[in-house]
């Protein structure tokens, strides 16, 4: 809204830029493009008003010097073009995108600018050999970019987490299941998680993230999973993770522990759970 600032929706485009959603009608409102919450400035605004009808606002093109392009290519271990894989884009340690190849191992991609650059990280995966890049550091300025090579070879992509619950064995293994790492830190912890892509499973925990490095202990906080009745486990000691692999962000953090862990009141059920874990890092 034009009058209350604080009166406002939010939208998401999808892959091809567009983006929908309902708006209030016979009023005056105010659009702001941004390149998610990362811009302190739109890089487009435009007042316009509603009556009691659908409306289109046309296509909305960015100022050049707001937007860049990207290419490059993606090969694999033997020097050759990788067919079957993409390059995961992250931005300014905020939102993660994928991008795939064309058949001759290409990549391109546009994205708005917050300023006059972006400082991205972007790394090279071939799905066939399940093999990665480590990851590069660029900073993308308005207008072509041209990446150069990127040879997806000598990380393994291999993502799980495996979990054992009173001696029974669970296992969540990527890309059948999806693995995934969130928080970004904030109160100095992460949550890591997996769940079933075509299925109802699921876990997720809190790790202590606080001065965390390879074969560093961090503090367990919590533990939920789908395969405990009542959901929700606290530890019942001080239970710690051992961090077994610290890669770069991009690369892969592995850790594993073993505790007691008790149930919500007023069961208080205790179980005795074990787990493994490698996910990608994206902070």
């Amino acid at each position: 809204s034009q009058s209350n600032p604080y009166n406002s929706g939010v939208g998401y485009t999808d892959n091809t830029g567009y983006t929908s959603g309902y708006i209030p009608a016979n009023s005056d409102l105010v659009i702001e493009v941004s390149f998610y919450n990362s811009c302190g400035t739109p890089s487009y605004t435009q007042n316009f008003s509603t009556t009691n009808a659908n409306l289109s606002l046309g296509t909305i093109t960015l100022p050049a010097a707001a937007t860049a392009t990207a290419s490059g290519t993606l090969t694999d271990c033997n020097g050759q073009p990788v067919t079957n894989g993409y390059v995961v884009v992250q931005y300014n340690v905020g939102p993660v995108f994928r991008y795939p190849v064309d058949a001759t191992g290409a990549y391109q991609f546009s994205t708005p600018l917050c300023g006059t650059n972006a400082v991205v990280n972007i790394v090279g995966v071939d799905l066939s050999s399940q093999q990665q890049s480590g990851g590069l550091t660029y900073t993308m300025i308005s207008g072509a970019n041209n990446i150069g090579n990127i040879q997806a070879c000598g990380i393994a992509t291999t993502q799980f987490v495996n979990i054992t619950i009173n001696g029974t064995a669970y296992s969540f293994t990527a890309p059948v299941d999806s693995i995934y790492m969130s928080g970004q830190g904030t109160n100095q912890h992460a949550v890591i998680g997996a769940f079933e892509i075509n299925g109802n499973d699921w876990m997720n925990m809190a790790v202590g993230w606080t001065n965390v490095a390879l074969n560093s202990q961090q503090p367990m906080y919590y533990f939920q999973t789908s395969h405990l009745p009542d959901s929700t486990s606290n530890p019942s000691q001080n239970t710690w993770v051992t961090i077994t692999e610290f890669g770069s962000i991009g690369e892969f953090v592995s850790g594993n522990f073993s505790g007691t862990f008790i149930g919500p009141p007023p069961a208080n059920t205790p179980y005795a759970i074990t787990c493994s874990f490698r996910v990608r890092r994206v902070f």
